[in-house]
């Protein structure tokens, strides 16, 4: 343990203890070293750790933690560090007590803290004391007070040596201690300095602070306080009497200082001076006077729909644990919510609050302000009824929260169980409580929060059987997802409710800013501040030096051009950093020394703000920063980036801060060289998405334009590999303007390719057409000519046979060909099926021609795929084409080529009816395309050919839980093809399996609305399909008949009939909506249809619309036979079953 003499080299954490400045009974102060940041400090030590006194030690912290001022002391960190509490705090260089400076002595403070023996018994003869040195004093110690009342808060121990004046001559209050709130009884302090009604201990009042200062005033004036003695004398002459006049002791007192000074110590507190007498005394001796600071506080208004969500929860909670996340950005007004919404509970509610502090560092930070507060509550008991609270086995918690010593019996439990049964306590005494008292936790700041925190606060809040208690959890909607105990509630699965805090509206806004004195402009007011309370706030109490409309960037720059130098540059390094910027990079970025006392102020005037990541600064609101970095000169501007870039640079600092500064300073091939560095470290660190992004600012930077094509490029890679095909696409185009011809092809034809996979039919098959152009392919321009190009092939292929040439090298010429086929086939596959199939046939015969083993096995199997549409008649070709294509896979161990097979083999099987193996063969095309980086369309193809599986197959709850995942990733990606498929096309049967086809009709027909209207390819049959299935499920049989026939015709000409898939997909389709329309002969031609094609699947299609026709329990179980043989058991259950939504949509009645 450290002692009073423990100086020198003594270290706590990382603080290196120096110097000794004082001592008292509760604590030792001494000057440290922070080795982390290099800082001078003071550093509080508590001394005699009992319950009581580290209650009020972390009370004197958190109490004025946020209240930063000029003339108080800055308080810093709180820790606990080899059991050993501490905070930290601004050490003030030079320091004379109050009584000494102004009495022109320049003695260092030697104490901290006064005994409790006789003072001032032998009289001191006073030194004359300056008129304006007296002003200068009273006018700081007016602000300071000022603050401190404002905020709600009492000293309760002010004396000369807690005012501390610096040789500068800037006061500083200090040593909070004691500190209580306004309206509490507080009888602990120095006795000569105590007001009457203190020391009777009665609630006390700002009063009770101001006879502190007439007592100090009294003492400077006249050697001695008002009343002398011992201080059990002191007390009880200040119940019996007035304090005698200073003029009576003092003669030659000013009188303007002997009149305030009587007032000062009057018995009454009703009949006190304050602060408006101290300043008019101070202008009287010729001081300046700064304006008063009043507490304005406006009532909360315009939230009611959050007050009543509170509300709510407030009244299902005492039915058991509600836990409520309140979030929204700084300064929006999340903590006056909670607390007008606290206000309005009943007295007998217990409310245990607790905020988290950005400087607090020791274990539990979020629970242990909790824990004192239910602590205080019960120590305030008499000891029957907190006896009759507190249960026997929760000893595990006063072992590791030492505050609850004072009510509960510690444990001694090993540290390895001390966690654990320390989380069951917690519980139990929260149940105990909660059983007699309505019971609200309220833990503000959870972005500062601690994980060991939220792991205890599950543990109370958890299952519907925990204790009755409201959790109220605020956090700053930034930093919700970083949050540790918000992260560990969602571990443990506790259920959240979320208020959202947003901006007032107009009318809201303009009654705060009337109720905060601005009648004639409060709606321009709430217009200008965007709905921000901080920001009505602001403008309302602006400076009367302003205009009267003045802007929000009027406001702030008025503020920051009041600021010491010191304290503006290291704002404007704050506002051009553009972000939350490390507290050693600011300093390191601001051309002067920057002291902690500066960034405090920034703080306290509600400019500067420190970010969840601990020391990393940012304004306080984004308006400032855009204020602060509007108002600079260019150069001054360019100066302060170019500043922060060298100090992120040399401390290492993010490579693309760092080039977004040098480029701000017109540093651009230093930027774009930064850029481009920092965006391939992110591509080998496989963070596509962010490299893309650096390469696309790292183009924007560069002054050649050979660097920004190649640059360009890269972005359009780490695009692919990020599945952003358009974006890709986009890059690609970009980089092909003025790229040498070869380049420039290739370019644009993987641009053409990426668009079409993408879904974005009108621009792909532009971009395709021109590609094709480049290589003399033509582009049939209607069906019947698309027809006859494919006829052409086919014959030409058949009189050229399938026998490869002899692999030779490839001039780079004729491989971009069979590239440009081969990509452009397969990406209109599923969007273009009869173009793509024309191309298809080209791309087979180049490839033969070429007979280079990778690009003829991938158009083999590609060529497999467009055989297998032929369905049964097709599949021995396709099966053939793919063997060779494993083969020639195999040969070259081409991942793409190799991955090609089990996605070919799965199609095929699709198409033929074998839904087992194509699920099956898609499941293995899937595991083996999702490592291939940039393989993207193949495989969303493999998953949707795999999902239609899992609906035939009967798999639905497979689809449903796939769905929702594949559907954010697409969203992500910009993939328009695949989330076209997966909420218009056969995925969205999982509404039709949760009974609620109205939901899958609404997102068909969005996504319909949204397709290009150039014809009927796959995505216009898709959704025919599947809204036609969901107006069956509902009911709709009219509807269903009216969405087939509208589009029939036009399908009919597509040629996607020839489709041996399509065919009996759609053909089925028309039979069961003339089924659920009342036309049974439209019906029974579909049905012998299907039978025409002679294939399972397909015959159980007609069983089915056979027995719908024909209805009876033979033929409805004879169908449920033959589509469970197809390997269709979801239609055999509609067949044995019609109650069932997807019942009706399958086999309709």
């Amino acid at each position: 343990m450290l002692t009073y003499d423990d100086v020198g080299l003594t270290r706590l954490g990382h603080y290196r203890l120096r110097t000794l400045l004082g001592a008292g009974s509760f604590g030792s102060v001494y000057e440290v070293i922070d080795d982390e940041r290099g800082d001078r400090l003071a550093l509080k030590l508590l001394r005699g750790a009992t319950p009581a006194a580290l209650a009020r030690f972390k009370r004197e912290f958190r109490a004025l933690r946020d209240l930063t001022h000029p003339n108080l002391i800055g308080l810093d960190e709180l820790g606990h560090v080899d059991g050993e509490w501490y905070f930290t705090m601004e050490l003030v260089d030079d320091a004379t007590d109050l009584t000494r400076w102004l009495g022109g002595g320049a003695a260092a403070i030697a104490t901290v803290a006064s005994g409790d023996g006789a003072h001032g018994a032998t009289p001191v003869a006073p030194a004359a004391i300056a008129p304006a040195r007296a002003a200068a004093a009273l006018a700081q110690l007016a602000d300071a007070l000022d603050a401190v009342h404002a905020a709600g808060r009492l000293h309760c121990d002010l004396k000369p040596n807690n005012v501390l004046v610096d040789g500068a001559g800037r006061l500083r209050v200090c040593d909070f201690g004691l500190v209580a709130d306004v309206g509490e009884v507080a009888t602990a302090g120095t006795a000569w300095f105590m007001a009457p009604e203190q020391v009777a201990g009665a609630p006390l009042g700002p009063a009770a602070d101001w006879y502190a200062v007439g007592a100090m005033l009294f003492e400077a004036w006249a050697g001695r306080p008002p009343f002398v003695g011992a201080a059990e004398e002191v007390r009880a002459a200040k119940q019996a009497g007035p304090a005698p006049s200073l003029a009576s002791l003092a003669p030659g007192a000013p009188p303007a200082i002997a009149a305030l000074v009587d007032r000062l110590l009057a018995r009454e507190p009703a009949g006190r001076a304050g602060a408006v007498e101290v300043r008019a005394t101070v202008a009287a001796l010729g001081g300046a006077v700064a304006p008063a600071n009043v507490a304005v506080e406006a009532p909360l208004l315009g939230r009611g729909p959050e007050l009543a969500a509170l509300g709510a929860a407030w009244g299902d909670a005492a039915r058991g644990p509600v836990v409520v996340r309140i979030v929204g950005p700084s300064g929006i007004g999340k903590s006056a919510l909670v607390r007008a919404f606290l206000a309005g509970l009943p007295d007998e509610a217990w409310v245990l609050a607790g905020r988290c502090y950005d400087r607090e560092h020791m274990p539990l930070r979020a629970i242990d302000p909790i824990v004192d507060a239910l602590v205080a509550r019960l120590a305030a008991l008499p000891a029957a009824a907190r006896a009759a609270l507190v249960p026997d086995d929760v000893g595990a918690l006063a072992q590791l929260f030492p505050v609850a010593r004072a009510v509960i019996a510690p444990a001694e439990l090993a540290p390895g169980a001390l966690r654990r049964r320390a989380r069951r306590a917690a519980r139990s005494l929260i149940a105990a409580v909660a059983a007699r008292h309505r019971l609200v936790l309220w833990l503000d700041d959870l972005q500062w929060s601690d994980g060991d925190s939220g792991e205890l606060l599950a543990e109370l809040v958890r299952g519907p059987d925990g204790p009755p208690v409201l959790c109220l959890a605020g956090c700053r909607s930034e930093d919700v997802a970083t949050s540790p105990v918000l992260a560990a509630l969602d571990r443990a699965g506790v259920p959240q409710r979320v208020v959202v805090v947003g901006a007032l509206d107009l009318a809201a806004g303009a009654e705060v800013a009337r109720h905060l004195g601005r009648t004639g402009d409060a709606a321009a007011i709430a217009r200008e501040a965007g709905g921000s309370p901080f920001l009505i706030r602001e403008l309302a109490l602006a400076d009367g030096g302003l205009a009267p409309r003045a802007t929000v960037d009027d406001v702030v720059r008025a503020r920051a051009a009041a600021l010491p130098v010191g304290s503006q540059a290291l704002l404007t390094i704050i506002a051009l950093a553009g972000g939350p910027i490390a507290l050693p990079i600011a300093r390191a970025a601001v051309a002067a020394p920057v002291s902690r006392a500066e960034l405090a102020h920034l703080r306290a005037v509600g400019l500067v703000r420190v970010t969840a990541a601990g020391d990393d600064l940012d304004t306080y609101h984004d308006r400032i920063r855009e204020a602060v970095a509007a108002g600079l000169e260019p150069a001054a501007a360019r100066a302060g980036h170019r500043r922060l870039a060298a100090a992120l640079e040399l401390g290492g600092g993010d490579r693309e801060r760092v080039a977004r500064h040098q480029y701000a300073a017109g540093d651009r091939d230093a930027a774009c060289a930064t850029a481009a560095a920092a965006a391939r470290a992110a591509l080998d660190a496989g963070t596509a998405e962010r490299a893309a992004a650096l390469f696309g600012f790292a183009a924007d930077a560069a002054s050649d334009p050979g660097t920004r094509r190649a640059l360009l490029v890269e972005r359009g890679e780490a695009l692919v590999l990020a599945g952003r095909g358009p974006e890709a696409a986009a890059a690609f185009a970009a980089g092909a303007t003025g790229a040498p011809a070869d380049d420039a092809r290739v370019l644009r034809r993987r641009a053409a390719e990426l668009l079409l996979r993408a879904g974005l039919l009108e621009e792909g098959r532009a971009a395709a057409r021109a590609v094709l152009e480049e290589h003399g392919v033509p582009w049939p321009t209607s069906p019947p000519r698309i027809v006859a190009s494919i006829l052409w092939q086919r014959a030409r292929q058949r009189l050229r046979g399938t026998t490869p040439a002899a692999a030779a090298p490839l001039a780079p010429a004729a491989a971009e060909r069979i590239d440009a086929l081969w990509g452009l086939a397969g990406a209109l596959a599923m969007t273009d099926h009869l173009r793509g199939a024309d191309l298809q046939l080209r791309n087979l015969r180049a490839a033969l021609d070429a007979g280079e083993p990778v690009r003829l096995s991938r158009s083999l199997a590609l060529e497999a795929i467009y055989s297998a549409t032929a369905g049964g008649r097709g599949r021995a070709r396709s099966r053939e084409l793919i063997a060779r294509a494993a083969a020639l896979a195999a040969a070259t161990g081409d991942p793409q080529a190799t991955a090609m097979i089990p996605l070919a083999e799965g199609v095929c099987a699709h198409q033929a009816g074998e839904w087992t193996a194509a699920r099956e063969r898609c499941a293995v095309a899937i595991a083996a395309l999702e490592p291939i980086r940039g393989a993207f369309y193949e495989l969303a193809n493999a998953r949707f050919f795999w999902l239609e599986s899992l609906i035939f197959g009967g798999e639905v709850a497979t689809l449903i839980d796939a769905t929702p995942r594949l559907l954010d990733d697409a969203a992500r990606r910009g993939d328009a093809y695949a989330l076209t498929y997966l909420r218009g096309g056969p995925p969205s049967f999982r509404w039709i399996w949760h009974g609620d086809p109205a939901r899958a009709v609404s997102e068909i027909r969005t996504v319909e609305a949204g397709l290009p209207d150039d014809g009927f390819h796959v995505p216009q049959l898709l959704v025919m399909l599947a809204e036609a299935q969901a107006l069956l499920a509902s009911g709709d049989g009219a509807g269903a008949w009216a969405r087939v026939d509208r589009d029939w015709t036009a399908l009919g000409r597509s040629f996607l009939l020839q489709s041996q898939n399509v065919l009996l997909e759609m053909t089925s389709l028309r039979g069961r909506v003339a089924v659920a329309s009342g036309r049974p002969a439209v019906a029974r031609r579909a049905a012998a249809r299907l039978r025409r094609e002679r294939m399972p699947w397909g015959d159980a299609l007609a069983a089915l619309l056979e027995a719908a026709l024909a209805p009876s329990a033979e033929r409805w179980a004879a169908a449920a036979s033959a589509c469970a043989a197809a390997d269709m058991p979801l239609h055999a259950a509609a067949a044995r079953d019609p109650d069932p939504p997807f019942a009706r949509a399958l086999a309709p009645r």
